[in-house]
């Protein structure tokens, strides 16, 4: 079997990041970019979005993750994951003052900006059917595709289309750890800055939104179609933060306690604590048990002396 970790011709890897101790500079203009792109989206929403903000929107956050990609990978890398945490949220607020949309094209914001991976994709295609470590991901993509044909046929372009974008934005997104190997270091790190902050960020406001429903929230659950979250009061719902249903939020929650036992801050034991009070408030007993395996597997295959220190915190 090839060792695709051996194999780099035509795939060297990223150039560092813009930021970061191995670089030894800063560079400005991206956080400059991102900080603009969101100042305009808050704007928005206090004033009131016209009407094509839903289509505005996904086109900037597109063109913004295209200019990461290219110039800033690390920057583009944690983009990509504030994304797919945040958008569900932004999107239930613009339905709350534009009036509810069933397919609003916020949605595919997430889905847009982890495609533009499939560039590196393509520049690799040849090495999916030249390594046999690679068969499986060569499957995959032939399954996709050939379901796609078949979509097309019986049910249209357009539903066929989303289902393929649905299905393969995640996978080329995290495909680029593959690809770019030696940039995983970036990769890790920008990875667990993001599931921390981000668990701190969703289950504060999960909680809150347990005790007291914003108004958006409200007017989601009473729109969206009937996804077992509950009564839409205070007290009487399953928590699902800023996310579209309790079992996505219940799993990013998981995943953001099982990054926690591997990052050492001041912070840790109260995002921790909100954590498990928010995944609890989710009532998504199956990812209860998913976490439980997960820190049991961390337990018995950690050195004794890193265990000791995510006890610790």
């Amino acid at each position: 079997m090839v060792d695709i970790h051996t194999r780099t011709e035509g795939s060297q890897p990223w150039t560092a990041p813009p930021v970061g101790p191995a670089t030894g500079r800063f560079e400005l203009w991206p956080w400059v970019l991102i900080a603009v792109f969101c100042f305009a989206v808050a704007v928005a929403l206090a004033f009131g979005p016209p009407p094509m903000f839903r289509y505005a929107f996904p086109v900037a956050a597109l063109a913004v993750a295209g200019t990461l990609y290219r110039r800033s990978p690390a920057l583009y890398f944690g983009f990509v994951w504030w994304a797919w945490l945040l958008v569900p949220g932004l999107r239930r607020i613009v339905d709350y003052q534009l009036g509810w949309l069933h397919a609003n094209p916020i949605s595919l914001t997430p889905y847009l900006v982890s495609a533009l991976s499939a560039v590196d994709l393509m520049r690799h295609l040849p090495r999916l059917f030249q390594e046999r470590a690679l068969f499986p991901l060569t499957t995959l993509l032939i399954v996709l595709f050939y379901g796609y044909i078949v979509g097309s046929l019986r049910m249209g372009l357009a539903p066929a289309t989303y289902d393929l974008l649905v299905w393969i934005a995640p996978m080329v997104f995290g495909l680029l750890a593959l690809w770019h190997w030696r940039d995983y270091p970036v990769f890790r790190a920008v990875t667990q800055k993001v599931f921390f902050w981000g668990l701190a960020l969703l289950s504060l406001y999960g909680i809150l939104q347990f005790f007291s429903l914003p108004a958006w929230d409200v007017f989601f659950v009473l729109s969206a179609p009937n996804m077992g979250i509950g009564v839409p009061r205070p007290f009487q719902l399953r928590v699902f933060s800023l996310l579209n249903s309790q079992l996505p939020f219940a799993a990013v929650t998981a995943a953001g306690l099982l990054f926690l036992m591997a990052k050492r801050h001041w912070m840790a034991i109260p995002v921790a604590l909100i954590g498990y009070t928010a995944l609890l408030l989710s009532l998504v007993r199956t990812v209860w048990l998913t976490l439980i395996i997960g820190l049991l597997v961390f337990l018995v295959y950690s050195p004794l002396r890193t265990v000791g220190r995510s006890l610790q915190i």
